[in-house]
């Protein structure tokens, strides 16, 4: 059983890196879209009604944006957001009353 809860873990641990990575791929596009357009931090921080310091922690390293602030930084920027959501391949070996996932 431990063995499978490793393998289970490690496709978890997976999964949440590309979650993270597509983020920072989507931040990282974003502000390209503000350089492209030539518009300073102070610009967008007018159009999305914050400061420019705001900007800037938004686009830092650590920052943790959520989905609407996202969203009025790429209104501000001129780009638009797909959202998808897929479907991961999920195991299907464990029993499927437990866990966190079932309803």
């Amino acid at each position: 059983m431990t063995e499978q809860f490793e393998e289970t873990e490690e496709i978890l641990d997976s999964r949440a890196d590309a979650l993270v990575q597509d983020h920072w791929r989507m931040i990282e596009e974003l502000i390209g879209h503000r350089k492209k357009h030539k518009l300073s931090q102070a610009d967008v921080a007018f159009r999305m009604g914050v400061t420019q310091p705001t900007v800037s922690d938004f686009e830092s390293d650590d920052s943790n944006p959520t989905l609407s602030t996202i969203r009025r930084y790429a209104m501000a920027v001129g780009a638009r957001l797909n959202t998808e959501v897929a479907d991961e391949d999920v195991s299907q070996d464990h029993d499927q009353d437990e866990g966190p996932w079932n309803d």
